[in-house]
């Protein structure tokens, strides 16, 4: 472990203005120009003097961490996997000494580390399968299937339990949602408690293509399982047991050329996409306690479609569509793509394109703009005190980041400081910590 010295964080790079319209000239407005260039001088002066951010900004520690290494931060721990000579172990370390905890020996590859919503127990997968398949259309890919869920005591790193299945990554209150796939496709479906893994439900299954939860605002409502002829069946949640069942319209996806069908959710609702041409698809939406069509319309090609709050978020081409969830009908259209479809208080977060993406917050029932919140990738999502850590890498050797917090409510953001990053853009945070990849290492820094 390294300790990192500080050295002067009191001036921060500026970063590169936004772009604004050009104003129309009139008069007086030269005279305007060259008093805010003045002001904005002494302001840029006058406050590269004083350190940016809060007093808690300081980095901290650092650890060896490479390419096939990954890492999650949950409370006041960092856990970091690496893959071993021996085998692979994973760590937890004290996040504000770097001191560590725990060490246990995994023995294998991990490609992710997951608390979920909440800090029970710390997820990891295993015992993965992979296969080269070939396709009807005659394409071939490679499929993943078995795998295995372990649940550890976060504390202790103590093994709670373990099950086969993948990890369905919402939120969903204190249990555990898991697909479990073998060669020939979705065998089964399990709900388990989180912190003790007690199996609240389990459906085998022998002609689901697909299935995917559906959450009536933040609550897990119902999994909605498809076949390849369009046999859908909705189950509760809750239980386990069946609520409806119908053949819906349904077209195998052709992974050559993208066409075919899609299952998505959202509040209420059944929706099936489906790409019939080049820049020609259209979605139809069900009532998920019947599965009646309740309304169809046509869209771009590849349409992704979410919750965003009182609107339906239809994503095609570079455009999102709000849509009125009831009828389909467009409220709203702007240029972006959906970041958090659902925030407190009818919000929504969009960004432009690229790597350091235009953050904007909008009001989801009209599409108002709230605020522009700044450029940058979102690391953590803070749902307790509404705000988010954005990391901003600055050119030219794009070794460095400026973290921000956006502020949720304003749509606002405020400068934290300086940290290091790679070019991936690694990193994983909290409200209070962040770890970036550093190189070969990975570094920890109190944001405040």
């Amino acid at each position: 472990m390294t300790v990192i010295e500080l050295g002067d964080v009191s001036r921060i790079p500026a970063e590169p203005p936004d772009p604004e319209p050009a104003p129309e000239f009139q008069r007086g407005t030269v005279r305007r120009l060259v008093l805010i260039g003045l002001s904005l001088l002494c302001a840029v002066l006058l406050s590269a003097s004083v350190p940016p951010g809060p007093a808690g900004f300081r980095r901290l520690w650092s650890v060896p961490f490479g390419q096939a290494d990954t890492m999650a931060i949950r409370g006041d721990l960092a856990f970091v996997h690496r893959a071993r000579p021996g085998g692979a172990e994973l760590t937890a370390y004290d996040l504000a000494t770097g001191e560590v905890r725990w060490v246990r020996v995994t023995g294998g590859q991990v490609s992710w580390l997951s608390g979920g919503q909440n800090e029970e127990v710390l997820l990891i997968p295993g015992n993965e399968q992979t296969v080269e398949v070939q396709y009807d259309d005659g394409s071939r890919g490679v499929e993943i299937y078995g795998g295995t869920v372990t649940a550890l005591d976060p504390a202790t790193g103590t093994p709670l339990w373990k099950h086969a299945g993948f990890q369905e990554w919402a939120d969903t209150r204190g249990t555990v949602l898991l697909y479990e796939y073998d060669r020939d496709g979705l065998a089964a479906v399990r709900v388990v408690r989180a912190r003790d893994g007690e199996l609240l439900w389990e459906r085998r299954l022998e002609n689901a293509q697909s299935a995917m939860l559906q959450v009536d605002g933040s609550a897990p409502a119902h999994v909605v399982l498809i076949s390849a002829d369009g046999g859908t069946t909705v189950l509760r949640y809750a239980d386990g047991g069946t609520v409806v069942g119908r053949r819906l319209p349904w077209t195998p996806l052709r992974p050559s050329t993208g066409r075919g069908s899609s299952l998505f959710t959202a509040t209420g609702l059944v929706l099936v996409t489906e790409n019939l041409a080049e820049h020609h698809a259209k979605v139809t939406a069900y009532r998920v306690g019947t599965l009646e069509r309740l309304w169809e319309r046509e869209s771009d090609e590849n349409p992704y479609v979410q919750d965003c709050g009182p609107v339906l978020c239809l994503v095609a081409g570079t455009d999102i569509i709000a849509l009125d969830p009831a009828t389909g009908t467009e409220r709203w259209r702007r240029p972006g793509q959906v970041n958090v479809g659902s925030l407190p208080g009818d919000r929504m977060l969009i960004s432009d394109a690229g790597d350091n993406a235009q953050q904007t917050v909008l009001r989801s029932a009209d599409g108002r703009v709230l605020g522009s919140g700044g450029r940058g990738t979102v690391v953590h999502y803070n749902r307790e005190d509404g705000s988010m850590l954005l990391s901003r890498a600055l050119p030219p050797d794009y070794n460095q980041a400026v973290l921000r917090r956006l502020d949720l409510v304003t749509g606002r953001s405020a400068v934290l400081g300086i940290i290091p990053i790679s070019r991936d853009g690694f990193c994983d945070g909290d409200g209070r910590y962040i770890g970036c990849r550093d190189g070969n290492d990975i570094t920890f820094t109190a944001v405040g």
